[in-house]
């Protein structure tokens, strides 16, 4: 170890964007990163991190609370924040920082055994009634105790809340903790502050030095994005409700449907019901390399997505960077969101309907979209060193 250097310690998960991720970290000079997996327990093979031999493991909580309390530590950077990571706020030494990189999921979703931290409705009719039908069975269960048996169903639900108590404390503890948080929408860390006044950390993002992509425009109709992946809160079923009922004409497009990853059933039944007259329906069961993807994209004009959360960032900014209209719910907080930013988004509900469909975004409109990205996201003057150095001198 060089003791010159400022001592990173991430408390990550198997997932697929570690190995995107963690040569940004690397490449500071400055800076040593090391990589504790949240969960404890070495037996278990790694299903997507790649470059595992980055990876430290640790057998028991002893082992693993060391790690997190070396007082070599300098900084804690949470890739997520999961009900794994929770027990590591009793090892963080007080003059450590802690970085939150809210992934989405986790203030969305119910992963800690209580009520999803930014308090939305995040489901459709229609999707909620396939969620209630074939959820985890203990979501069945509940709905028909609701349902049948309330007063039962209040009765369980206490003992639950006493039983979940803990891990409340320990997430209240941990957001406490956390000295600078990076969500997605500027908008959610304002709405869980506004809940949660507990939660204090500074917000912070990087911007990205890449260079532009080749600015593409749409002179006529082109094929269409249907959302981005098999989530159930993409609220597929609504968004296919509302396209029968304005009885939208796709006659000669192609309908890309990206179904590889989230949930399968919810594949199968989107799969099942993206049926249109003229269309030739396309659903992604498997993923495609980035680059057929990003062609595949370049010959869409329009895209619809149903989600209320913050899901599908990466695919919505791509529509943007190519010239796309896009359509959203008007109660998504990404819509919102983009409105505020001042980017041309349209409403599922007022916008979407037989011109729209067919008429894409004006030249104007795709370049102010285009460059409106870039603003924000792209073209920095400074490194990701240089803005984690200015981040932590805040």
């Amino acid at each position: 170890m060089n003791v010159d250097k400022k001592v990173i310690l991430h408390i990550t998960f198997d997932g697929v964007l570690f190995d995107q991720v963690y040569p940004q970290f690397e490449a500071m000079e400055r800076y040593e990163n090391r990589y504790l997996l949240g969960a404890i327990g070495s037996s278990k093979k790694l299903k997507f991190i790649k470059n595992s031999e980055k990876i430290i493991r640790a057998d028991n909580l002893d082992e693993w609370g060391k790690f997190i309390s070396d007082p070599q530590v300098d900084i804690i950077y949470l890739h997520g924040l999961w009900k794994d990571y929770l027990k590591a706020v009793d090892f963080i030494q007080d003059n450590v920082k802690v970085m939150w990189w809210c992934y989405g999921m986790e203030i969305y979703e119910n992963v800690f055994g209580q009520p999803a931290l930014m308090g939305l409705n995040i489901y459709k009719p229609k999707t909620l009634r396939f969620y209630l039908s074939t959820g985890p069975f203990y979501i069945r269960i509940s709905h028909k105790l609701l349902f049948y048996c309330p007063k039962l169903y209040v009765l369980i639900r206490g003992f639950f809340n006493a039983i979940f108590r803990r891990p409340e404390r320990k997430l209240k503890k941990m957001l406490s903790r956390i000295d600078f948080a990076f969500t997605p929408l500027k908008m959610e860390l304002d709405v869980l502050k506004k809940r949660h006044p507990y939660i204090k950390g500074k917000p912070y993002r990087f911007v990205g030095v890449a260079n532009k992509d080749v600015m593409e425009r749409h002179s006529q109709m082109g094929h269409l994005l249907f959302e981005h992946s098999a989530h159930i809160s993409n609220n597929h079923l609504d968004v296919l409700d509302s396209i029968k009922e304005k009885q939208l004409d796709f006659k000669g497009r192609n309908i890309y449907v990206p179904l590889s990853y989230g949930v399968k059933k919810m594949a199968e039944r989107v799969k099942e019901e993206s049926k249109f007259e003229g269309a030739n329906v396309c659903c992604l069961m498997e993923p495609l390399p980035y680059q057929e993807y990003s062609e595949m994209i370049s010959s869409c004009s329009h895209a619809i997505f149903g989600m209320i959360r913050q899901s599908g960032l990466g695919n919505i900014y791509l529509c943007f960077r190519k010239g796309i209209k896009v359509f959203l719910f008007k109660d998504s907080i990404l819509f919102k969101q983009l409105k505020n930013d001042g980017y041309y988004v349209y409403s599922i509900e007022d916008d979407l309907n037989e011109e729209s469909i067919k008429t894409p975004l004006a030249m104007e409109q795709a370049d102010h979209n285009y460059n409106l990205f870039y603003e924000q996201f792209g073209g920095s003057v400074e490194s990701f060193e240089q803005q984690f150095d200015r981040i932590l001198n805040s």
